[in-house]
């Protein structure tokens, strides 16, 4: 029997079990577990409506024992003081785990080490603070690996529990890193191949048509609404078209040389503001003319192009 309401177990002495059933069923009194202790003593089950009944008919009736909801919170009330001592510890507990009790920074440097827990602390990553989620800390992740570019080769930011764990590696050899710039921009129109981008937010995605001016990595990241300056170091890479008309003389001259000689005017014509990242990645003929021993060709040329500029 599922005990959702009140009943009680109860106890009566009465001459009779069987009149005392009778009585029962007359006045409409529901009993369940109906046990003979002896001769006269019997104990039942009754529901907290019908007791109050039975007590207007049989004066030794008395409770031995309560179920359901009312007797859940009469023992609550009667031991209220450990309940509420339970139920404030459950809390404790739910909001200690939301919580960070220890960070550990795991490196040789004690600079490196000083500088990443004063930056840890201004990011609000310290004791009692509240747990980052795996977002949050690949976030710190990012600006730490940024802001330390010269001195380190990796770093890595795990939680585990209430634990905060930071582990990096130091570059080898001093190595000379490029100076950082502020925003960068596109200098030219084309279509994004691909980014190198050491140290800034990129907003645009490859495959992405741009127009000069356009902004392309951004030297700002937000985190939790404050934004935090890292500088941009890096490249974007581009294709870029450009159509070329060149002129030469063609007189005492082969059709093939005036044709390597064409070829070799426009490359460097196309290439002169090339950086070592830049380079020809298509070249097509359109038209070749040769009259009057003057010789005129139009090549269109695909270019592979880092397009950044600050």
């Amino acid at each position: 029997m599922i005990k959702i309401k009140t009943y009680y177990r109860c106890q009566v002495t009465y001459y009779s079990k069987e009149v005392f059933i009778a009585s029962c069923f007359h006045h409409g009194i529901d009993i369940y577990d109906f046990i003979i202790n002896d001769r006269y003593n019997y104990e039942f089950i009754v529901s907290k409506k019908d007791y109050k009944k039975l007590k207007n008919f049989y004066l030794e009736l008395s409770i031995i024992k309560k179920y359901g909801y009312e007797s859940f919170f009469n023992f609550v009330w009667i031991n209220k003081f450990a309940f509420s001592l339970l139920i404030l510890s459950i809390l404790l507990y739910l909001f200690l785990g939301t919580r960070i009790y220890c960070v550990k920074i795991n490196g040789t440097s004690d600079s490196i080490n000083n500088y990443i827990s004063k930056r840890l602390d201004e990011l609000d990553i310290c004791r009692s603070r509240k747990m980052p989620s795996s977002d949050e800390l690949k976030q710190i992740e990012d600006i730490l690996q940024m802001e330390l570019l010269e001195k380190l080769e990796l770093i890595s930011i795990n939680s585990k529990g209430t634990y905060i764990f930071v582990n990096y590696e130091k570059k080898g050899d001093i190595v000379e890193i490029e100076q950082k710039h502020g925003k960068m921009y596109a200098k030219k129109e084309g279509i994004i191949k691909s980014f190198d981008i050491e140290s800034g937010k990129i907003v645009k995605e490859i495959n992405d048509y741009v127009n000069a001016g356009d902004l392309l990595v951004d030297d700002t990241i937000l985190y939790k609404d404050k934004a935090i300056v890292v500088g941009t170091l890096g490249r974007v890479m581009a294709y870029t078209y450009n159509d070329i008309t060149i002129s030469c003389s063609s007189k005492g001259l082969e059709k093939s040389e005036v044709y390597q000689l064409l070829l070799s005017k426009a490359r460097f014509e196309v290439s002169k503001n090339f950086d070592r990242y830049s380079y020809i990645d298509k070249e097509i003929i359109m038209s070749y003319i040769n009259q009057n021993d003057i010789a005129n060709m139009t090549i269109h040329y695909t270019l592979v192009e880092n397009i950044a500029k600050f």
